[in-house]
């Protein structure tokens, strides 16, 4: 009121003088006016409610209007084999929904190409974008009934268990996740779907309440979905974690036994009377070594008695080397064994490609080139106490895993670029991997 007044008289000061009532009617417009402006301010101060309304809270005032949820972000489909994306697909990728749609719709009234498995899974995303689960759900059906010859059916099978869990049908979804990894292992959706069941299962047997008859189950479903982390190492490390975990026992107790009634590798042998070691490794595939391992028997002894049982692992041991991580993954029966360290050759001398396990030798002598041979226990010596040599010609020609040399408490090359080409690991490691892998074992080194 203070502020306004001085306004009005200053706008009227200057003006000749009038007769004293129309000075008085002036006066009392004046003072209408001035009211009027400061029921303005006052209705503005309170974000134009009336006096009688009660002005919201500062919280609520300030709240942003990002508070609504977003948009999810567009889906990446990932391609298999030689596979190309459809133009639809790239439009649903940039997030140009309304002409994805309009163009997947119009592609799968006449597929051409034999690409109407990526179709139909697209355009399944693209209706879980935009809420319609149903409409995704009659869409991936179609997909795997249409098309159950491709891996994209595994990630319809995942993407079907995850609709179905959304609404409360947790037993039908968990009936799609095990479909998924049951007959498409190698797909996305396989890898991801045998995830969700394994970490399901170890929260149930592992963390909340021992149960180890679900243990080979477990670490089978993790096995399945290993694979598929090789981008994400956090979470790779943690599967690798629980996978070590779950073979501690199922592999390395000696009498930790497989569930009845489950599709082990894992048997045990009774001891007849007069039968050695040997025939008993020749008989299952494997080496002395592997049983005496597995059943805690002393390199030392040869004696094993009759009745007695022994554990024995069957099953095609595979060696997977990723020379960008300098990694070792070790597989049995195509399921998880171990996982090693391991250093190869500087300047990129370990060749890239598959390999077979030619020659074992137990405290090798190593003989480099255009030198002489350099007897095992000699300082100079740096095979370690094992070599598994590739064959003898192609690219893995005078290459090998073996060993290493302890120095100041470390392995030699191990985590490093350092060797002429061969695979180098710490010496503990080696002669474990050595007792599991037969000649004609494949090793592949993959980038």
């Amino acid at each position: 009121m203070n502020e306004v007044w001085p306004v009005l008289l200053s706008e009227t000061s200057g003006a000749p003088r009038r007769p004293r009532r129309r000075r008085l009617g002036l006066v009392a417009a004046a003072i209408v006016l001035a009211g009027a402006v400061v029921a303005v301010a006052l209705v503005l101060a309170r974000g134009g409610r009336s006096a009688g309304e009660e002005a919201p809270r500062p919280e609520a005032a300030a709240a942003p209007a990002t508070d609504a949820p977003d948009r999810p972000p567009a889906p990446k489909l990932k391609l298999y084999a030689k596979e190309t994306r459809l133009a639809g697909v790239e439009l649903l990728e940039r997030g140009e929904l309304d002409a994805a749609e309009k163009w997947l719709t119009g592609y799968l009234e006449a597929p051409s190409d034999g690409r109407d498995d990526q179709a139909l899974y697209a355009l399944a995303l693209l209706h879980r974008l935009r809420g319609r689960d149903e409409a995704a759900e009659d869409t991936l059906r179609r997909l795997v009934a249409q098309r159950p010859d491709s891996l994209r059916a595994g990630d319809a099978w995942r993407e079907l268990g995850s609709i179905l869990a959304a609404s409360g049908r947790r037993e039908e979804a968990r009936q799609c996740l095990l479909e998924a990894v049951r007959v498409y292992p190698r797909s996305s959706g396989g890898m991801l779907a045998a995830r969700e069941l394994a970490d399901d299962l170890y929260d149930r047997h592992v963390t909340k309440k021992t149960q180890r008859s679900e243990w080979e189950r477990i670490r089978d479903l993790y096995s399945v979905a290993l694979p598929g982390l090789r981008d994400s190492p956090s979470e790779r490390a943690e599967v690798v974690r629980r996978l070590d975990e779950l073979n501690r026992w199922i592999i390395f107790t000696p009498h930790a036994r497989p569930s009845p009634g489950y599709p082990s590798n894992i048997v045990f042998h009774t001891v007849k009377p007069r039968e050695t070691l040997g025939a008993i490794a020749r008989r299952y595939g494997v080496t002395e070594g592997a049983i005496r391992r597995l059943n805690g028997i002393s390199p030392e002894t040869h004696i094993i008695r009759p009745d007695e049982e022994l554990k024995i692992l069957r099953g095609r041991c595979e060696i997977f080397v990723d020379s960008t991580a300098l990694r070792m993954t070790v597989w049995i029966n195509g399921s998880y064994f171990k996982e090693y360290p391991v250093g190869l050759g500087r300047e990129e001398r370990t060749p890239i490609g598959k390999f077979r396990i030619a020659s074992r030798v137990v405290d090798p002598d190593w003989t480099p080139p255009g030198r002489e041979r350099i007897p095992f226990g000699d300082p100079r010596n740096i095979l370690g106490t094992r070599w598994l040599g590739f064959a003898p010609s192609g690219a893995g020609r005078g290459i090998g895993i073996h060993g290493s040399v302890l120095k100041d408490g470390v392995w030699q090359g191990v985590g490093e670029r350092a060797s002429e080409g061969c695979i180098r690991m710490a010496n503990p490691d080696v002669e474990e991997l050595f007792d599991f892998a037969v000649e004609g074992t494949e090793v592949t080194v993959s980038e």
